[in-house]
């Protein structure tokens, strides 16, 4: 029986089929329906019944097949927001990066902040210090 069983293509949709099909072939002779031991003298062969079987492993395959095109339709679908989000990404990095070389430069030319963001930093400094004095000494 083994080495029957080394004949079995290597294809990983049928060995298992295959190795279904024997185990199912087997249980039915073992585990015998009128619960004694099949008399192996006679000439006579064994009735197994492997349709329902069968037709459970080419359903499965259907089903597998259908899934696999289907969720290769979804893995597209997520390929090309992948590659949106990717797209957006590399447009916001490169505003970034087009927004520091203005900042550098305006450091270089003016020798400090320009001043949209020297008069922020002033509004900010009047909110925290109104008075504009030093801080009150520890309690």
């Amino acid at each position: 029986v083994l080495q029957h069983m080394i004949c079995i293509r290597d294809d990983s949709l049928v060995r298992p089929a295959y190795f279904k099909l024997i185990e199912e072939c087997v249980s039915q002779i073992v585990l015998h329906k009128s619960g004694c031991d099949p008399d192996f003298r006679a000439t006579k062969r064994f009735n197994i019944d492997v349709e329902p079987l069968i037709e459970q492993l080419v359903e499965r395959g259907r089903l597998e097949d259908a899934a696999s095109i289907g969720g290769s339709m979804g893995m597209t679908a997520g390929l090309e927001a992948a590659i949106t989000e990717k797209q957006e990404t590399e447009a916001k990095l490169a505003h970034a990066e087009m927004r520091i070389k203005q900042l550098e430069e305006a450091v270089k030319n003016g020798g400090g902040v320009p001043s949209p963001l020297a008069n922020g930093i002033q509004a900010v400094a009047s909110i925290i210090r109104p008075g504009g004095g030093p801080p009150p000494p520890p309690p």
